[in-house]
């Protein structure tokens, strides 16, 4: 399965930008959820890694590290995973706000 990084009209990947300021052991962490998400697509995953988030049609990549518990929301577009939000998770359900900036990201 194919994935994407949302970019901005500026060019700007907000996902990329925050993946690469993250210490090296956790974003080795990350890149390889996204690595197995592209290579084996969320049907093998399994719940414990991805989830649909209902009624929006976002998806998230569970991320853990540590004491850290990080999510990638990510929308399915023209055959492709988009990722388009990344961030660390401090409460039991996904904050609205976090949802917003992916909806707001979401292709048409």
């Amino acid at each position: 399965m194919d994935v994407e990084y949302w970019e901005g009209s500026n060019g700007r990947s907000p996902v990329k930008e925050v993946i690469l300021e993250l210490p090296i052991k956790l974003r080795k962490k990350i890149v390889d959820a996204i690595d197995r998400l592209e290579e084996f697509g969320f049907g093998l995953l399994g719940t414990s890694h991805f989830e649909k988030i209902n009624p929006h049609n976002l998806y998230s990549l569970r991320v853990r590290f540590k004491n850290q518990r990080w999510r990638i929301l990510s929308c399915f577009y023209n055959n492709s995973f988009v990722l388009l939000h990344i961030f660390l998770k401090r409460s039991p359900v996904i904050p609205i706000k976090e949802i917003n900036v992916a909806l707001r990201r979401k292709p048409e």
